[in-house]
Order: C-alpha cells, then structure tokens, then sequence
C-alpha cells in the first residue's frame, strides 16, 4: 500500500454493513492511501446519536431480543420498514429467501 501512496494513486475501498465501519476507520487512518471509499449500509448509528429518528432506532434496538419466532418472511419485511418510514418492498420469491435467511441472523 506505501507503493500505491509513492505513486500517487490509492485503492478503492467498499465497506458493507460492519465492514463499513472498518472501511471508514481505514480511510481515516491512511487516507493517502485510498482513492475512493463506499459505504453501503454502514452501522455508524452511534456517529449520528442524538438525532431524532437515530436515537428512537437505537433505543428500539437496545429493547429488541431479535425477531419473535411467529413472524414469517412475509411479514418480516413491512415490520422492518415501516418504523423507519421506509417503504416496503413488494415479497418476491428471492427477496423472501433472504428475508427468511436474514431472520435468522445475529442481531447487529
């Protein structure tokens, strides 16, 4: 990486969820060497603590104990949006299979 920062050019860096957090503490700790940098859905709430919509989020996350086992991936994806006024999206046979996968998963 020293190489790419004698050279003047830098690496494209991609963080996604977790990995978002890492990708921003490497930019910031060697932004010489990073071109660009991505971050999709990063979970950096605590960046944005005190906001409004961030703080009710966090707090709703500190009183989850996951997602109850009577929720279905069908309904999983309205329960998961609407709170955060978002729309849900339409429950496509692929979009149910990570929905029921992601069920599954450590809370973050």
């Amino acid at each position: 990486m020293d190489l790419l920062a004698r050279q003047g050019r830098g690496a494209h860096v991609v963080g996604h969820g977790d990995g978002g957090l890492v990708a921003m503490l490497a930019a910031g700790r060697r932004p010489d060497l990073v071109r660009s940098l991505t971050l999709i859905q990063p979970a950096a709430f605590l960046a944005a603590a005190g906001h409004p919509a961030v703080e009710a989020m966090l707090h709703r996350a500190r009183n989850s104990v996951g997602v109850p086992e009577s929720v279905t991936p069908e309904q999983y994806p309205r329960a998961s949006t609407e709170g955060l006024g978002m729309i849900t999206p339409d429950a496509t046979p692929q979009r149910l299979r990570a929905v029921a996968t992601s069920m599954r998963e450590r809370p973050a």
